[in-house]
């Protein structure tokens, strides 16, 4: 990457919208399936998400409900579009073979993201994980966040990685 270039803020943006959308199913999967097996039920884990509008309550909320679980499953859309669109802000002129070069950055972004989210934001702002899991099960919740991150990077916008290339390539921006 020509450090001091920058793409269109439109590609990156549609990128992130596109490789977000898919994080954050994949992560809302990661929350249900990880609330599964804590609870038995899938709903809860997605439920303590919703806690930033509801308060604690939200994480003994055991069923599903367009009250908990659908503001639960938004907030984390667009907590997974954000962190998408940090990835894709960074690291936007990633090779070709991202599938290896990229695990380390998602690992590292996902970290980020723990200490944002249990240290720097405000207890009202946090994913509501310790509402229902056990602090001990937080680096799996956040590789979960990181393979869904993965995940979301690996559709292609064949628009951006051309222009990526061309950077490259030509040495500078068109």
């Amino acid at each position: 990457m020509m450090y001091g270039t920058r793409l269109p803020l439109r590609s990156i943006l549609r990128q992130s919208a596109l490789s977000g959308t898919i994080s954050g199913l994949l992560m809302a999967a990661v929350i249900a399936g990880t609330s599964r097996m804590r609870t038995g039920r899938s709903a809860p884990g997605l439920n303590a998400v919703s806690h930033m509008f509801w308060g604690s309550q939200a994480g003994r909320q055991a069923n599903w409900s367009v009250r908990y679980t659908l503001n639960g499953l938004l907030l984390n859309q667009l907590a997974c579009l954000f962190w998408s669109g940090c990835f894709e802000a960074l690291y936007h002129d990633r090779p070709s073979n991202l599938p290896r070069q990229g695990v380390p950055h998602v690992i590292m972004l996902s970290f980020v993201a723990y200490l944002v989210d249990y240290h720097m934001v405000p207890k009202r702002c946090t994913p509501g994980f310790e509402l229902l899991f056990p602090r001990a099960w937080y680096p799996w919740l956040y590789a979960g966040l990181a393979l869904s991150l993965w995940g979301g990077a690996q559709i292609p916008v064949p628009s951006l990685r051309q222009i990526a290339h061309r950077e490259r390539v030509t040495g500078r921006f068109k």
